[in-house]
């Protein structure tokens, strides 16, 4: 596109999805149909794709509040949730966005599970490849008597 080509169907559609998922996020989404009659060429996969991606934002939101912040990163909201622990999207203090990977207090009583995750987070750090996810840093959050390790990852 930079070349003066333009854009394929897929990526004008992706770029619609991203302005449609923008958009609900901030309150000013249009109604499915306006968005299917501006690009009628991309009109089937707009009535099916974005009441779907309205779905999951509303289902973002109904889901438990994340917290406002965790370390000096701005919570955005949460992405999923797996057995070691939530994963949420964030900005770092330029507004770039970063995933927070936060650890499950329960898994800290766990016997080596602080040595292997503080592990994992060195041989991360270690690792530049354009193909891995970066790690950027390893924090400990909470005001109370255990606070909890998270990762900060591209």
């Amino acid at each position: 596109m930079t070349d003066g080509t333009p854009p394929t169907p897929d990526e004008r559609f992706d770029a619609l999805v991203e302005e449609f998922t923008e958009a609900l996020r901030n309150g000013t989404a249009r109604e499915v149909e306006a968005y299917a009659d501006e690009n009628p060429d991309l009109a089937g996969r707009i009535r099916v794709m974005f009441p779907a991606v309205r779905a999951m934002e509303t289902a973002d939101a109904l889901t438990p509040a994340a917290p406002a912040t965790i370390g000096p990163y701005k919570v955005v909201r949460k992405l999923g949730e797996g057995g070691m622990g939530l994963v949420y999207e964030a900005q770092d203090e330029d507004g770039q966005p970063v995933a927070i990977k936060r650890i499950h207090k329960r898994l800290l009583a766990l016997p080596g599970f602080v040595k292997r995750f503080l592990r994992e987070v060195e041989v991360g750090v270690r690792i530049v490849h354009p193909g891995v996810v970066r790690t950027i840093q390893l924090g400990w959050n909470g005001a109370d008597e255990q606070p909890w390790p998270y990762l900060v990852i591209e």
